[in-house]
């Protein structure tokens, strides 16, 4: 298949899709424990078994349960579970038979494991089955099962389903999301045949949909976002760039492996593969994400003058059976990403009494000399789509100052830290220069979530001009060790005993092991 670019027609891509055979159909059912997954795939079954054609083969994950832990009762670890799922499932396309896979899913991770990271022998298109039961009458099924669930699992799993953002779609690799609610129809089966039948035609008219769409190499979810959430990562933890971050003995070998491991435990395993994300680290580079801070520069001033460039959809992979993300389109994830990289480079980039979208707007117009014309709706749709849905910002902060993502240089505690010591040395010295600064930098911390309590700073300086230099000695508070000496014992509550210099040179006792009175 050649390489496409955005000169590449709908017509050919609808050409370069259907040339190819027709992939395997597999079926994933998601819903909340006791919401009727287990009666759909048997009725499911049943439908699919037409004559001369192989059974699909039933998945679940209560089954694996039992086998691994001994009781389809105990809830084990996931990984475990999902190991030996994706197993069977690739056993099972291999013999060309039909997948039914069957468990709760109500994490986007585990969902796009199989829609999208599990490599299959052939070409498999998915198709979701969400049963959307209501939350009582889950309850009430629960209670009537043999090995009934705590009900606060069934409301963990009804949240995360319903999370608007990250509820199932066709965006995660899906051909098609059913949605099925089993108390609207007293009769599952007749409901499901007619799904079925009308299912082809539902899924030709998203492809033609989604043909005139220009792919990149971000288009497909799990790729964009392990992007963005590296992009989050890296805002909010700039500490991961150092190398001493990690002491040596735990450290991993560099930055990718480093953010691997971020990204498997806070979003899941999907995200973690470290060739990829090393990948997406140099694409961020490539694009003054991370090198162009020297924004005083020529050379960073035309980096980001540039609009954002994807990668190209790689000429050996097809299209996908599925759908897009919602950056699936070549336009919509230059502007997003544009957006994103302006706002993090220009946190309070605003004017005032113009609507923020509006002044994002003008501002990258104006930046790069015309040729980013977005109109403010579009700016808007990216900033919901984006900066809310993935922890850029908070959900209930307002805009109108400006967009403050991430810490920026520093890790949030010191630069609370940092704004304590400068004001307190401001006040003491009344310096109305560093009191406006403080002011401002409190302004902003506060602006961007962070919590700025009125506490004097952990540690203040004396006058160093009051002292004689033979009196700076080990005990005394000049020394920074000896500062963080304190520090440390405070926090341990141990007892501390002071001295004066004019009574002892050592200035400060050796701390005393016991509670503080």
């Amino acid at each position: 298949m050649t390489r496409l670019s955005p000169s590449t027609t709908a017509e050919q891509r609808r050409n370069n899709s259907d040339s190819s055979a027709r992939p395997l159909r597999c079926h994933l059912l998601i819903g909340p424990p006791a919401s009727g997954k287990s009666t759909l795939a048997r009725q499911l079954a049943t439908l699919l078994s037409g004559p001369g054609e192989l059974p699909p083969c039933y998945i679940s994950s209560r089954d694996i349960r039992a086998e691994i832990f001994g009781d389809r009762g105990v809830f084990g670890p996931w990984d475990d579970i999902a190991a030996v799922m994706h197993q069977r499932i690739q056993e099972a396309v291999r013999s060309g038979a039909p997948v039914i896979v069957e468990a709760t899913f109500s994490r986007r991770a585990w969902r796009l494991a199989i829609t999208q990271k599990l490599e299959l022998p052939v070409p498999v298109e998915w198709i979701g089955w969400w049963l959307r039961t209501p939350h009582e009458l889950c309850q009430q099924w629960n209670r009537r099962r043999d090995h009934s669930v705590p009900e606060q699992v069934i409301d963990n799993h009804v949240a995360l389903l319903e999370e608007a953002p990250f509820s199932p779609s066709r965006s995660e690799g899906f051909a098609a999301v059913v949605c099925v609610e089993p108390h609207h129809h007293g009769q599952l089966e007749p409901h499901l045949h007619v799904v079925l039948g009308t299912l082809e035609r539902r899924i030709s008219a998203a492809r033609n949909r989604d043909a005139r769409l220009i792919p990149h190499g971000y288009s497909r979810l799990l790729e964009c976002e392990r992007l963005l959430h590296l992009i989050q990562l890296l805002s909010r933890q700039p500490e991961l760039t150092a190398t001493n971050a990690l002491p040596a003995a735990d450290a991993p070998a560099g930055l990718a492996e480093r953010a691997a491991a971020q990204l498997r435990q806070q979003h899941g395993p999907c995200y973690a593969d470290v060739g990829a994300i090393a990948a997406d680290l140099d694409w961020l580079r490539q694009q003054g994400f991370t090198t162009a801070w020297h924004v005083n520069s020529e050379q960073g001033e035309a980096a980001l003058m540039r609009a954002v460039e994807p990668p190209p959809w790689p000429a050996s992979q097809p299209l996908s059976a599925g759908g897009w993300s919602a950056l699936g389109d070549r336009e919509a994830f230059c502007r997003a990403l544009t957006l994103l990289r302006h706002i993090l480079h220009h946190p309070f980039d605003r004017q005032e009494g113009v609507a923020i979208d509006h002044h994002l707007a003008a501002r990258l117009k104006a930046l790069s000399g015309g040729r980013h014309c977005w109109t403010p709706r579009q700016l808007h749709q990216s900033i919901t789509a984006i900066l809310t849905p993935y922890g850029f910002r908070d959900a209930a902060g307002s805009g109108r100052h400006g967009y403050a993502l991430g810490a920026s240089l520093l890790p949030m505690p010191l630069q609370v830290e940092i704004h304590g010591l400068l004001q307190a040395n401001a006040d003491r010295l009344g310096d109305p220069s560093g009191q406006a600064i403080a002011r401002e930098l409190g302004r902003r911390l506060q602006r961007s979530g962070i919590v700025i309590e009125a506490v004097p700073p952990v540690r203040a300086y004396f006058n160093r001009s009051l002292l004689a230099g033979d009196q700076r000695r080990s005990g005394t508070l000049l020394n920074t060790e000896q500062a963080e000496q304190l520090r440390g014992a405070i926090q341990q509550h141990q007892r501390v005993v002071f001295t004066t210099l004019a009574a002892s040179h050592a200035g400060l006792a050796k701390s005393v092991d016991g509670p503080c009175s």
